[in-house]
């Protein structure tokens, strides 16, 4: 990055806690045409690094799912192609902890329908597809997180249209080999429904939704359903107080196996809110349900991630009106006894104009969080990696490459440096896969 470059977005700099920053140069993978990595794993022994999304072969096959391994230092050690003629796409992988197989989901168009059919892939760590499945109806369908339970089952969460009616709630269980052995789709009168996310214990799986109620708007929705029969054992709906886009967008439980969701529901006013609740794990009791707006009343705030640790239940996302300049970057911190905020928090981030957390990762060791974020730059969006520490800013490493950088995941690789991935636009070849890995302590490039 030119001297001149750098100066003007330090110019241009407005941020909260912000102690130091650094500009990254990561891996780049793609083809002439528009790529985009969608998200990334860590195998927990090997330390190899999957990285999965859509790359564009050719104007008649166009994008097809991908699947990449690198090594933990970040050198490419094979890919992998899957799909029709359409614009496929992975959109979650996931490793096996006991096996280091490598399971995938996502998209493909389907060439008989035209529509699209989620897609469930398994990969050996040496790259052979051992085996996968396609499911799907007549219209769209898609897989959108994928998890394993304790005995390796593979679970895969997302969206099945069964009807002209719209989308719907879709839950799919698999074996070690990917037989499905346990369809599920959850429909409300009409409208769309899909889940977002998707949390799986001893207790059932957990699925974080928006689900369409009898006024055509979308409420949040938390379901328990039976990995046995497939049946709803619990469930708890989330509306704001408006007719306006409600949904949960994210799920997960503690050692004790209580349940806790985040989401976005409408405050009174007509604008929106982030909003996290626990539940006992039958969802039988509300534990408690705590809302946060940055500027009560006035606001737009939505949440995108939860993390839960013994400590801490963080939600992140973007807030408007903080700063008056667009979005802001927000994470929050709620107690998990009580669901109060913490003392300390929230953070805020603001660079040029819209700034937003995607995803982000808690060190389970040094409790340090590593959030990546979408943010405008100079002259166009970047993306960027920034550590967190009790509600302040530690270091910022921003990344741009051409013109618009966007995140999508991250992880933490074995030595509790983390990995950020997305796509990133380059000249004359659109957007390709960038892939790039910082140093937990001073937040500089590691490759």
């Amino acid at each position: 990055m030119s001297k001149l470059k750098g100066t003007l977005r330090a110019l241009c700099l407005l941020t909260i806690g912000l102690s130091s920053l650094a500009y990254s140069l990561p891996v780049r993978f793609g083809s002439p045409d528009m790529d985009g990595a969608t998200c990334v794993d860590v195998d927990p022994v090997s330390g190899s690094v999957y990285v999965a999304g859509s790359y564009y072969t050719n104007k008649l096959v166009k994008s097809q799912m991908c699947l990449n391994k690198y090594t933990a230092a970040g050198v490419l050690v094979w890919s992998r192609l899957y799909g029709n003629k359409g614009e496929d796409t992975a959109l979650d992988v996931k490793v096996s902890p006991t096996t280091g197989e490598i399971y995938v989901t996502g998209r493909v168009e389907n060439a008989l329908t035209g529509h699209t059919d989620c897609a469930t892939l398994k990969y050996s760590p040496g790259g052979v597809r051992l085996s996968s499945h396609l499911y799907g109806g007549a219209l769209d369908d898609a897989g959108k997180k994928i998890t394993l339970d304790g005995v390796g089952n593979c679970l895969v969460a997302g969206y099945a249209s069964q009807s002209a009616s719209g989308k719907d709630i879709m839950l799919l269980k698999y074996s070690p080999g990917l037989t499905l052995t346990l369809p599920v789709v959850l429909t409300s009168a009409s409208g769309d429904d899909e889940a977002n996310a998707i949390a799986v214990n001893s207790n059932g799986a957990y699925l974080a939704c928006k689900m369409t109620n009898s006024a055509g708007n979308q409420d949040g929705f938390l379901a328990r359903i039976s990995l046995v029969s497939g049946a709803v054992l619990g469930n708890r709906l989330f509306a704001g107080t408006a007719s306006a886009n409600d949904q949960l967008v994210d799920v997960a439980y503690d050692a004790a196996g209580s349940v806790y969701v985040a989401g976005t529901v409408d405050d009174t006013v007509g604008g929106q809110m982030i909003v996290a609740g626990k539940f006992n794990p039958n969802l039988a009791v509300t534990n408690w349900v705590s809302p946060f707006n940055a500027v009560a009343g006035t606001t737009d705030d939505f949440a995108n991630r939860l993390k839960v640790t013994s400590t801490d239940v963080y939600v992140a996302g973007a807030s408007f009106g903080v700063t008056g300049l667009g979005a802001d970057a927000v994470m929050v911190s709620f107690d998990p006894l009580t669901g109060g905020l913490r003392p300390g928090w929230p953070w805020f981030y603001h660079y040029l104009d819209h700034d937003e957390v995607k995803d982000f990762v808690v060190d389970p060791v040094s409790g340090s969080i590593f959030a990546g974020l979408y943010t405008d730059g100079f002259p166009s969006h970047d993306y960027a990696t920034i550590r967190i520490n009790g509600g302040l800013t530690s270091w910022v490493n921003r990344y741009h490459y051409y013109s618009h950088d966007e995140m999508s995941e991250v992880a933490l690789s074995l030595t509790g440096n983390p990995i950020i991935t997305g796509r990133s636009e380059g000249p004359g070849t659109s957007f390709d896969w960038a892939t790039g890995m910082c140093d937990a302590t001073t937040g500089s490039d590691v490759w």
